[in-house]
C-alpha cells in the first residue's frame, strides 16, 4: 500500500511558482470583474479601481484583489455596499 508523506517544503516551493502566481492572478481578476459589475456608480472611479495581482506570502504566492480608490473603505463598510465582501462570497462559491 502506498503511503503519503507530506513534504511542506515541496508544497511551499510549488506555491511559489510563476504558474501559481498566474493562476491566483486570474482568480483575483475574475473577482475584479465581478466586483466592478456590482459596484455602486456615481463617477465610475470606484468600479474602475479594482486591481488583481499576486504577491509572495508566508506560505507561497497569494492572490490579491484590492480597490485603490481613496474612499474604498467607506464604500465597503460605511455605505453598507460590501462589494469586496460579496466578491469573496462569489469566489468561494465558485459561481
Amino acid at each position: 500500500m502506498a503511503r503519503y508523506t507530506p513534504d511542506p517544503q515541496a508544497l511551499r516551493n510549488l506555491a511559489s511558482t510563476s504558474d501559481m502566481a498566474n493562476a491566483l492572478t486570474e482568480i483575483a481578476a475574475q473577482g475584479a470583474r465581478f466586483a466592478a459589475g456590482i459596484a455602486p456608480r456615481q463617477s465610475g472611479r470606484y468600479a474602475a479601481s479594482f486591481q488583481a495581482t499576486a504577491r509572495p506570502g508566508p506560505g507561497g504566492m497569494e492572490g490579491v484583489l484590492e480597490n485603490t480608490a481613496p474612499y474604498a473603505e467607506y464604500v465597503e463598510w460605511h455605505n453598507g455596499d460590501r462589494v469586496l465582501g460579496k466578491t469573496v462570497d462569489y469566489l468561494e462559491r465558485g459561481t
